[in-house]
């Protein structure tokens, strides 16, 4: 029996109505309005999310940006539940465990089992089987002229003979006769016993296969139609399809801040960096400006000074050529006591002969006031250029934001965003107390934090810090781009030292801030000797980094601290050797105790020479 695809699907399709209800027609839906309105919540949510932040901003607190939107939701979607929904969400696990059973039950009814015993029977009805006794009736031919008809008793066959009744008849005649081949199987039980066996067997089979068809079919057919109903179902319940998943409107909305804050953050980020690049433009238009006016006006004022030096030579040539005027001759004024003077004049040196007057000194070039308006306004213009380059080149937030602050609302949010945004560079410390006195306290044991008159906080160097609540306690943190290895580690060594300090957060190591170029050749040069003894931190109070070499002399060790470059405080490159300990932080090279060394690397120093 032949399966048809259009018969089944339409038993398919009456069946599946009556299983479930639905209207009798076999097209589904699209997707796009199976979610139309898990689309249209998703969208109200989205743009609600959208038009509080751009409000509120991304410092906005995210458990009233949630209240507040879910209200809003809430007023435009009605049928829709902003908490918890008591329906469970319907999966694909359970549309699969429906279509399985619909498509079951479809196949009970279009595929009862078959009997075997049945398909046999209809085999030997298919191919019977002569046996002897029984009376036969058929055609044969001596020859294609001689056709002749035999009845009589089947009394067996041999390899070529057919014996009915009292004759013997050829089997090659029978063949002869056409239409003769399925009475020739008669004669041979074999023969037709195998076909009996095939016809069973191909029964079977095709039984299978149009089963598994229909069941394909049916249950492609079954799960389209169960799933489309589990999404309105869903919908209905008041769940959202968003990313191939469902969610309800509460959790959809944390993740939509995020995101939109996320978008706001890039915004700001492109307006910024576009705003750098057209100041930077007009940077270059103002230097290739000043670039172009400063060889005219050098060349202007070059003229005029010549010009000017020229009338002035003139005018001194012009007065040496005229006579000079000789004095008269004075004589001494006598004293009350002659010997007295004509021993002073005695003492007195000889008149020195008369020499060529040299000419006066060549006066300074001058130069007209107007030159010096226009050098003023090109000095003037750099000025203006420099500070632009120079507020460009350091970045960042606002200095106002460097000073001590209370850590409270949107600054400390700052704090914790830059540190966020920025993991790799933005190192800090951050230490909970249990009253605001304790966490500003803890501020001050910081070496580099300090107390003005008045009560404010200063810190000596270009990092954040500050302290502010948090729940029910009072946190104290520092740090910064500028954070250094050395600053870091004395905040992380001295925060949970002061009394009731408890962990809060702590960022990674910053790195250190060392260059040795070619530090592998150094240390290989035979003529340096230089070799590399450890890498050790600071005691005690001492929160530096020490890179300590050694060398077989003071020569040695001033030559390969040259080539050591120091970008920042708290690191420091030292050299042992007899003649004394060398070494070099961020001001330069030094020379350092030579005890505190020895006493640290007795096995160094007390080395014969």
């Amino acid at each position: 029996m032949k399966f048809l695809p259009n018969r089944i699907c339409t038993m398919l399709a009456t069946a599946w109505l009556a299983c479930v209800g639905l209207a009798p027609h076999l097209q589904a839906q699209e997707e796009g309005d199976a979610f139309a309105v898990s689309n249209r919540r998703v969208e109200l949510l989205q743009r609600l999310t959208r038009e509080y932040l751009a409000d509120a901003g991304v410092a906005a607190n995210d458990a009233q940006a949630t209240r507040e939107i879910l209200r809003r939701f809430a007023q435009g979607e009605p049928d829709c539940p902003t908490g918890t929904i008591s329906t469970a969400v319907r999966t694909d696990a359970d549309v699969e465990q429906v279509a399985e059973r619909i498509v079951a039950g479809l196949l009970e009814k279009k595929f009862p089992p078959l009997v075997v015993a049945n398909l046999v029977t209809e085999a030997q009805a298919r191919y019977p089987i002569y046996q002897k006794g029984d009376l036969v009736e058929f055609y044969y031919a001596t020859n294609p002229q001689n056709v002749r008809k035999v009845r009589g008793v089947y009394g067996g066959r041999n390899a070529r003979l057919v014996q009915i009744g009292a004759a013997a008849i050829q089997l090659e005649d029978i063949v002869r006769v056409k239409g003769n081949d399925d009475l020739v199987l008669r004669f041979d039980p074999a023969a037709s016993e195998e076909l009996r066996k095939t016809y069973v067997a191909d029964r079977l089979a095709a039984y299978e296969e149009e089963k598994e068809t229909y069941q394909a079919q049916a249950t492609t057919y079954t799960r389209a139609k169960e799933r489309e109903r589990t999404w309105h179902e869903n919908q209905a319940a008041g769940y959202l399809f968003v990313n191939q998943d469902w969610t309800t409107a509460r959790d959809l909305v944390g993740s939509l801040i995020a995101e939109e804050k996320a978008n706001i953050r890039r915004a700001i980020q492109a307006a910024a960096e576009r705003e750098l690049a057209e100041k930077r433009g007009r940077l270059a238009v103002a230097a290739r400006q000043q670039a172009v006016l400063e060889p005219v006006i050098a060349a202007a004022v070059a003229a005029d000074v010549e010009a000017e030096y020229a009338a002035y030579a003139k005018r001194q040539a012009d007065a040496a050529a005229e006579p000079v005027p000789v004095a008269p001759e004075t004589t001494p004024e006598a004293t009350e006591n002659d010997d007295d003077w004509a021993a002073g004049m005695a003492a007195a040196p000889a008149a020195p002969a008369p020499v060529a007057a040299e000419p006066p000194p060549a006066p300074a070039k001058l130069m007209p006031t107007w030159a010096y308006a226009v050098i003023a306004g090109v000095v003037l213009a750099g000025a203006v250029v420099g500070f632009l380059i120079y507020r460009q080149q350091a970045g960042g937030p606002s200095r106002e934001l460097k000073k001590f602050f209370q850590g409270k609302g949107k600054v400390q949010r700052t704090f914790w965003q830059m540190a966020d945004d920025n993991p790799q560079t933005f190192k800090y410390v951050a230490y909970r107390y249990t009253t605001a006195e304790e966490a500003r306290q803890a501020l001050l044991q910081l070496s580099y934090v300090n107390e003005r008159v008045g009560g404010d906080l200063v810190c000596r160097h270009d990092v954040y810090f500050g302290y502010g609540p948090h729940q029910d306690k009072f946190v104290s943190f520092v740090g910064g781009e500028k954070l250094n290895y050395a600053l870091w580690r004395e905040a992380s060594a001295v925060f949970p030292e002061y009394p009731g300090a408890e962990y809060f957060r702590v960022s990674t190591a910053p790195s250190v801030n060392l260059e040795i170029p070619n530090l592998d050749s150094l240390l290989a040069d035979p003529e340096l000797q230089i070799e590399h003894v450890e890498n050790r931190e600071g005691e005690g109070t001492d929160y530096s980094q020490y890179y300590v070499y050694r060398a077989p002399a003071k020569e040695n060790a001033l030559e390969f601290l040259k080539h050591a470059s120091v970008q920042e405080a708290g690191l420091h490159v030292i050299v042992l050797t007899k003649e004394g300990v060398f070494g070099k932080d961020e001001n330069g090279i030094y020379e350092e105790a030579m005890d505190l060394w020895a006493e640290r690397y007795p096995e160094i120093f007390d080395e014969e020479i």
